[in-house]
């Protein structure tokens, strides 16, 4: 990721709960959780499509924040903002399912707490660089 004013997804440091200001860094943070949460799943075959559903959603909320370079255009940061999103937004259904179905993985909360958070933070990027002028 770039540093410098015009990269609004970078700030140094930690919030006061320890967590990176650093939206590519946070966004990795939580994608090793999901594959630790993944590797915790047992293979059975009804399984097997909730951990696939899981990793690619729970992976690509980081993949996607990397995809907004800031020399592109506003228009397109926004676009692969709302796709960031829409995967933690997904991510947080398959958690919740997770939770549900795979008792034996333990709770989840902390990590569903972790994608609305961060649900939190992308949406109010997007719409911060909508509001701005291109």
């Amino acid at each position: 990721m770039r540093e410098g004013p015009e990269w609004p997804y970078v700030r140094g440091g930690t919030t006061p709960s320890g967590k990176p200001f650093d939206l590519g860094e946070r966004t990795f943070l939580f994608a090793r959780r999901v594959m630790q949460i993944v590797r915790r799943i047992p293979r059975i075959t009804e399984n097997l499509v909730l951990i696939d559903q899981f990793a690619d959603c729970g992976t690509s909320i980081g993949a996607n924040i990397s995809e907004a370079d800031p020399s592109d255009s506003k228009k397109e940061q926004v676009k692969y903002l709302r796709i960031s999103r829409r995967s933690a937004r997904e991510t947080r259904f398959w958690l919740r399912l997770i939770e549900a179905e795979v008792p034996s993985v333990g709770d989840l909360a902390s990590d569903r707490d972790e994608v609305t958070q961060l649900v939190r933070i992308l949406s109010a990027l997007i719409t911060k660089l909508s509001a701005r002028p291109a």
